[in-house]
């Protein structure tokens, strides 16, 4: 990073150069011999002054960084002005690039496996044709690619099963009152063969509600009218399916219902404020849980299952603050809630702290009893966290521009001119003990897709 500093300073600096040089050729040719080695020597102390000024917040964020005890890789995105995708691969460590690809697509989302990165997203803006590509963990080479075709131009969520990659892609759009059309296609990993595809509906509509888990040999759909469904890995055949809530009436809506999976555990809830713990096998139900009623709403909510605990975090529709309630995955009872920030991405669990996002601030919790341990921002006023992966005691968040009102004015050496910006968004690692940030990234990224554990 010095050196792009160096860099910047050395372009803007010849360019003000001249610039002042054909400014002040007038003045020159009236002073003297001595009056202008006076003016030469002000018009280059002033040069250098305001060379260091604009760059001064590079030399801070430099002189501010330091690695993280993480090697894990870090896979990031980034877009040029038309919205093409770059997928980026970070150490952990020192946010160092370990190798950059240029994708070509649009809307892209990804999901990382073992030494493999998946990705997908459409060749061309208001295209339906999708790709899905593996790229080595290592240096980013293209392993496959395959067509979605027929999958329209939106991001298509990706889950790895055992040999499988599965994409789960929007198909047919929604008249009204009726509910789009997915597709579901399961590739073998090592070869990229279609294993199976089926085509289904009803898949949740609201963000956050999890669409897709596995356990079990078995695929766990959610749904937009309060069912679960599991298909089997090994063909795609209907395994099970079971009613959570209530049946859409002429007064009430259908309510969405998301899945969440780790070991053998399958946890369902609702739009409503309904939790359940299903077998897995048949769907039968090991507990049920009804979360505090209004004012708080649950069709927002953010859940995360982890090997401690179940996360879920709804939002009072008077007060607009968010309370996160943390349960006892086994029996489905509340240990702790608190009014925390989860509206940007699920809380994740690690190093005995559980960390949560709203638009502006992370916020690290006490896994036992939900006390606080501390709160961040960025520096810069115009952006917030979001996007989390962990590894261990350290906390990478991806930047976004939170606050539209919190500008910048923006300067270009060549050629010369002024502009209202916001602050590069940008990747942190973050100490999750304390909150200080080891490093942060200085190129530009627009989300953080996942990360590899070395």
């Amino acid at each position: 990073m010095i050196s792009g500093i160096l860099l910047d300073m050395l372009v803007g600096g010849v360019g003000c150069l001249v610039i002042a040089a054909l400014a002040l050729t007038g003045v020159f040719r009236r002073l003297g011999p001595r009056g202008r080695v006076i003016l030469g020597a002000s018009v280059a102390l002033l040069l250098i002054v305001a060379l260091l000024a604009t760059q001064l917040g590079a030399i801070r964020t430099e002189v501010a960084q330091q690695a993280s005890p993480s090697h894990a890789t870090l896979i990031a995105l980034s877009a040029d002005n038309t919205g093409r995708d770059t997928v980026t691969a970070l150490s952990g460590h020192d946010g160092s690039i370990l190798w950059r690809r240029p994708l070509g697509l649009y809307l892209v989302s990804g999901a990382v496996a073992d030494d493999t990165v998946y990705l997908t997203g459409s060749a061309q803006p208001n295209e339906t044709q999708e790709a899905l590509m593996a790229l080595r963990l290592s240096d980013g080479a293209l392993l496959w690619r395959v067509a979605l075709p027929g999958a329209q131009q939106r991001p298509t969520q990706l889950l790895v099963a055992g040999g499988l990659v599965i994409a789960l892609a929007q198909t047919g759009s929604s008249p009204y009152g009726s509910s789009p059309s997915y597709t579901l296609i399961a590739f073998n990993r090592l070869s990229h063969a279609t294993a199976w595809r089926i085509n289904t509906s009803n898949m949740p509509f609201y963000a956050g509600f999890g669409a897709l888990a596995t356990g079990s040999g078995l695929l766990f759909l959610g749904s937009a009218d309060g069912s679960v469904h599991a298909l089997r890995l090994s063909d795609g055949a209907a395994a099970w399916s079971e009613r959570i809530s209530p049946p859409a009436t002429a007064t009430q809506p259908a309510s969405t219902l998301g899945v969440v999976a780790r070991g053998d555990q399958l946890i369902v809830y609702d739009s409503t404020g309904e939790v359940a713990s299903l077998r897995q096998s048949d769907g039968a139900t090991r507990w049920g849980h009804q979360l505090p009623p209004p004012p708080y709403a649950y069709y927002l909510q953010q859940v995360a299952l982890t090997s401690s605990a179940l996360y879920v975090c709804g939002s009072d529709s008077v007060t607009h603050t968010r309370a996160l309630m943390a349960l006892n995955p086994l029996t489905g009872v509340t240990r702790w809630s608190q009014d925390s920030a989860c509206e940007r991405a699920a809380p994740i669990e690690s190093g005995g702290h559980v960390y949560t996002v709203n638009s502006t601030q992370l916020t690290a919790l006490r896994v036992g009893d939900g006390a606080l341990v501390w709160q961040g921002l960025p520096e810069e006023r115009d952006l917030g966290y979001a996007m989390l992966q962990s590894d261990g005691s350290v906390v990478f968040a991806a930047t976004i521009v939170s606050n539209y009102r919190s500008i910048h004015v923006c300067g270009q050496w060549f050629p010369p001119g002024v502009s209202l910006c916001h602050s590069t968004q940008y990747i942190a690692a973050i100490n999750g003990a304390t909150g200080a940030r080891y490093w942060r990234t200085a190129d530009s990224y627009v989300g953080l897709l996942g990360i590899a554990s070395a």
